[in-house]
């Protein structure tokens, strides 16, 4: 009951249905039972029979319990400490897009480390800029990817989630080229909102290996994510020991990868991106080499859609 009423959606389902229910008892109970059993027959009260005595015992004991139960676990989850002042927490994966658009609403630096970084770049990086936009304000993300000329880094990390359960799901081979061209799509939409974007500053950071966690940290949460969608997430909230051990380890891996350079000319938009856009893009950047014209097609295809696999 408890993870039923935590998430938004689900809460007011079931409150909807648990009244539906009670609804449906109260009616059936008041205005149908009783007509099965006429009390009195030409003046004579009538013997009650077993069956309806006991249907209506069993439609008041159900109606009871439901109301009861439900009446208890409200009460108990407003009383309950808010997620928010607990210090760390294990959340089921469908709150996730939840406390990731509570922290990114209010945040004004974000970093995150990671493989591919679909999920920063579908909702990280446009929430982000929307917020500068809005507020006027200056907004910093550091992104810290696999580097995508590392041909075996790519292939490791592609064996390795071709090896876990949410690769059945999945459309897209799990292949060093498929690795390579995620990689390189979220960091074109990071040079792409950076150059169109004064406010916000954008800098990406290349690794030489790769981890089975995800890290995304804002300036008071850390959410700490696997690869699977369906998996638990761990937050960590400011001024606990997980925070700050997972902030010291962001900031010491920041020091010792690459830094890549993703200043390029503003104008280009995700919406109208061509395979062309791609390739000038990536050879600005350096990051040209080896990729074919199927190659290019693909990425600006991604760029266009920017799903989040994760939704």
């Amino acid at each position: 009951m408890k993870s039923l009423l935590q998430n938004k959606k689900s809460r007011r389902i079931t409150l909807l249905l648990i009244l539906a229910i009670l609804t449906l008892i109260f009616l059936i109970r008041v205005y149908i039972v009783p007509n099965f059993h006429p009390t009195l027959t030409e003046g004579v009260v009538s013997e009650e029979p077993i069956w309806h005595a006991l249907t209506a015992r069993l439609l008041d004991s159900i109606f009871v319990s439901l109301f009861v139960t439900a009446a208890i676990a409200l009460f108990m989850f407003y009383i309950e400490v808010p997620d928010e002042d607990k210090k760390f927490d294990i959340l089921e994966s469908m709150r996730l897009h939840e406390i990731f658009e509570a922290e990114l609403s209010h945040t004004d630096s974000w970093h995150f480390s990671g493989g591919m970084g679909r999920h920063t770049r579908s909702k990280t990086i446009p929430t982000m800029d929307k917020m500068a936009k809005a507020s006027n304000q200056h907004k910093s993300l550091k992104i810290q990817l696999l580097n995508p000329s590392d041909n075996k880094l790519c292939s490791d990390y592609a064996n390795y989630r071709a090896s876990l359960r949410s690769a059945n799901n999945k459309n897209s081979a799990w292949n060093e080229k498929f690795v390579r061209r995620e990689i390189l799509s979220t960091i074109l939409v990071a040079a792409i909102f950076k150059a169109n974007n004064s406010n916000f500053e954008i800098s990406v950071k290349l690794k030489a290996a790769f981890s089975t966690l995800r890290i995304d940290l804002g300036s008071k949460t850390a959410i700490i994510t696997k690869e699977d969608k369906n998996e638990p997430a761990l937050v960590c909230r400011d001024g606990s020991f997980l925070f700050r051990s997972y902030k010291e380890e962001l900031a010491q891996t920041y020091k010792i990868y690459n830094d890549l350079d993703i200043h390029v000319q503003g104008g280009y938009s995700l919406g109208t991106i061509t395979s062309k856009d791609v390739a000038n893009l990536l050879l600005i950047l350096k990051l040209d080499d080896g990729l074919t014209d199927d190659d290019c097609k693909a990425i600006a295809k991604t760029l266009k859609e920017n799903k989040n696999p994760y939704a």
